[in-house]
């Protein structure tokens, strides 16, 4: 296992801290950020795709160490893989935050998604949001997992205070191929529901 070098508290600001650059660049490019999703690929590998993309960040899936994030061109997202049988409580809670401690002063965010045997996301599978929420109350996170236009505003409303949510095979018509009126629906359903929790 991977050292961490943060303490819980540094780790908490760590990520905030990422957070609030995201945000901010997010405000200042005037459009939403492209992310690119990485399984096990190269630094070299996935900067090219950065360059040649023109990629804002990238979302890290699989099992890179967390020092691959340091050799990015630009930030990284980390997801961090949930068993869907891990419940919500105070066990899992804390295993999710030493994975964040591991990661942290590397991946400017965390993104928490259900690990099922065989796959690390894209599965349609959501994990016990409520998880996502203990975890929220410590630092920021995004969560995806089982999302779509259906889910997005209960999933937003149990994982408070979450910072986002994210979503890819909830939007799709076919493996691969994305809906734009689930995009649609999805994004005012999230939107909406932020607005009621807020």
């Amino acid at each position: 296992a991977a050292e961490h070098r943060f303490s819980h508290a540094d780790a908490c600001a760590w990520y905030a801290q990422g957070a609030a650059a995201i945000s901010a660049a997010r405000v200042e490019a005037g459009r939403p950020l492209l992310v690119g999703v990485f399984q096990d690929q190269s630094a070299a590998e996935i900067n090219g795709a950065v360059e040649q993309a023109g990629l804002d960040l990238v979302q890290l899936h699989g099992s890179e160490p967390p020092e691959l994030a340091d050799a990015l061109s630009v930030p990284a997202l980390r997801v961090l893989h949930i068993d869907p049988a891990a419940g919500a409580g105070e066990a899992a809670a804390a295993a999710v935050l030493r994975d964040a401690l591991v990661h942290a002063g590397h991946a400017i965010g965390l993104l928490l998604d259900t690990a099922t045997a065989g796959a690390q996301g894209g599965t349609g599978v959501a994990f016990d949001w409520a998880l996502a929420a203990r975890v929220g109350r410590e630092l920021p996170v995004l969560v995806a997992g089982g999302l779509s236009g259906e889910n997005v505003s209960e999933a937003v409303r149990a994982a408070c205070p979450c910072w986002g949510v994210d979503a890819s095979s909830g939007l799709e018509s076919a493996p691969g191929v994305k809906d734009g009126a689930r995009v649609d629906a999805y994004v005012k359903a999230a939107k909406a529901a932020v607005n009621v929790a807020a």
